[in-house]
């Protein structure tokens, strides 16, 4: 893990992939987000995500009836002390303002991106490469902690 990129970081946002990845046990990546979560607690970094991600993490096992991943999500959130913000309409103005800024952001991205902004939060950890033109938050994709 390339723990210097978050250095000096007291706040990190997790976008929908990582809880993806770790709950689903993705061989690459999983194991990068385990580390990314016991760094934040061990260094004190307060993690964040908002109400989107579990809308966008939960569809899929839903429709699928897969409650033991319904129930592993929640319970991961609950364990790692993640704190799950709702979206208002600050998050939504700041949204509004990413979308202008740049033409290819889904409204989604936009809302998370948005939220990490209202939150304070250092880094926006994600692993959409597209995002990468963002400047604040600072983007970090999970292959670079590889």
């Amino acid at each position: 893990m390339k723990v210097d990129l978050m250095n000096g970081f007291k706040s990190a946002f997790l976008d929908t992939a990582p809880f993806i990845y770790l709950i689903e046990g993705h061989l690459q990546f999983a194991p990068v987000v385990k580390d990314i979560l016991i760094y934040c607690q061990n260094h004190a970094v307060v993690v964040t995500t908002s109400v989107l991600t579990g809308l966008e993490f939960k569809t899929k096992p839903l429709r699928a009836n897969r409650l033991d991943v319904l129930s592993a999500f929640d319970e991961l959130i609950s364990v790692s002390h993640i704190n799950v913000v709702s979206i208002t309409a600050e998050i939504i103005h700041e949204a509004l303002i990413l979308q202008t800024q740049l033409l290819s952001l889904r409204a989604m991205d936009s809302m998370q991106l948005g939220a990490a902004v209202v939150h304070q939060c250092d880094v926006f950890i994600t692993n959409d490469k597209r995002l990468a033109s963002i400047t604040k938050p600072q983007i970090i994709t999970l292959d670079q902690w590889k």
